[in-house]
């Protein structure tokens, strides 16, 4: 659409988009994706999405989307905004177009305030999930994924800078960020930004209790230790931001650990629906992997240990299913989704992708400060039939391959 992501594009600018979509179609992609959330996507009318979407429906393939909940578009001046249009703007362009329809990374389609109790945050959730039933009951196909974890599951850090990556990165480096906070203008500025919903990852309108998930593990004023962001703005007498950004301008080293977006209660709500799959968020890295540059990202402990944890929290402690039923979420029913044939099942003229792992051990390794460890209890695995960890090590062999949407 151009640098000037907000203005709508011609028909024109339309025509060569659909052209882009049908030419990925054409080299074996499975569908289309879109991040909603994010820029340019979240500028995207429903309408657009549509058109670009029934091109995909001539190839067979899914729509999957990071569905829209920031508002940023449509709702500016709302302080707190309706999830749920996300999920109906998904189910619509499902309807529209008769594409197969994946929301990712799903979670409660409304925000209550105050912070609700446990029941009443999993009848939400349930709310949610019934919209998405009533969708499957009138014949469309509809399917979403969880992430496995509380904290999400891309990149994370151990700075509390990091949290104003965007400004962070500009400026270049955590000192740097810490004097600039301490000018009146640019704090000005800087909370406006946040206040409207402009930064994803600090968020008040999706997230208006963010400030309760940050707990602080270093700082060198130590009665902040093990306090959260919220409780070391009421003992200041300020607003949550404003103590933000004291405490960054005080210690540009400060260090944090997330609580969490969610509860694991919520997540075992969602994965209890069968048309439920797991995503784990990530990108691939070893485990000596970081950035070397401001926000000083880390990959998450998901990219390490997100289904181990999913065995281990939701399968074998809380008992939210059975094991075969876990398996078939992270295995067939994804395969069969996404089309991808021959994979997930272990069958005759199927391709061997097998993990081996000790039910009773397999774990994610939790750390606060270096989320970089290997799982426990996963004993080989195999990729295409060859062995690719053996008795818990790599072998180094790299058999894997570029997955193309298979065609009726």
């Amino acid at each position: 659409m151009g640098p000037d992501w907000e203005r709508e594009p011609t028909q024109k600018e339309l025509e060569e988009m659909k052209w882009h979509v049908r030419e990925a179609m054409e080299a074996g992609a499975f569908g289309l994706s879109t991040g909603l959330d994010y820029v340019p996507g979240v500028y995207s009318k429903t309408e657009e999405v549509i058109e670009l979407v029934k091109v995909v429906k001539e190839y067979d393939g899914i729509y999957t989307t990071h569905w829209r909940r920031t508002g940023l578009r449509r709702e500016r001046t709302v302080p707190i905004i309706e999830k749920i249009k996300g999920i109906y703007e998904a189910i619509r362009i499902c309807r529209e177009t008769g594409v197969a329809t994946e929301i990712s990374h799903i979670m409660s389609g409304f925000t209550i305030y105050p912070e609700p109790p446990t029941e009443l945050a999993i009848a939400a959730v349930r709310q949610t999930i019934k919209v998405i039933d009533e969708a499957r009951k009138e014949g469309l196909d509809v399917f979403y994924d969880i992430i496995p974890n509380v904290t999400g599951g891309t990149l994370t850090s151990i700075y509390l800078a990091a949290l104003l990556a965007p400004w962070l990165r500009e400026i270049g480096s955590l000192e740097g960020l810490a004097k600039a906070l301490r000018m009146k203008d640019f704090r000005e500025e800087l909370k406006s930004l946040i206040l409207a919903g402009k930064w994803y990852a600090l968020n008040p309108r999706i997230d208006p209790y963010w400030d309760s998930r940050i707990e602080l593990i270093s700082h060198i004023n130590k009665d902040y230790l093990g306090k959260t962001i919220k409780e070391i703005a009421e003992s200041k007498n300020v607003d949550s931001i404003e103590a933000l950004f004291d405490i960054l301008s005080e210690d540009p080293s400060a260090k944090y650990r997330s609580r969490g977006f969610t509860t694991d209660e919520e997540i075992a709500e969602f994965i209890k629906y069968p048309h439920c799959m797991i995503g784990l968020d990530t990108y691939t890295f070893d485990d000596k992997w970081s950035m070397k540059h401001p926000p000083y990202y880390v990959p998450h402990p998901n990219t390490y240990g997100g289904m181990p944890r999913y065995i281990r929290k939701y399968v074998r402690e809380m008992k939210v299913l059975p094991l075969d039923e876990a398996i078939r979420r992270i295995t067939s029913l994804p395969a069969k989704v996404f089309k991808i044939k021959n994979r997930g099942v272990i069958k005759t003229g199927a391709y061997a992708d097998i993990v081996v792992f000790d039910y009773n051990t397999i774990s994610d390794v939790e750390d606060p400060i270096e989320p970089r460890h290997y799982p426990k209890g996963v004993h080989y695995v195999i990729v295409n039939g060859v062995i690719v960890v053996d008795k818990g090590k790599h072998t180094g062999a790299k058999p894997g391959r570029v997955l193309k949407l298979h065609r009726q």
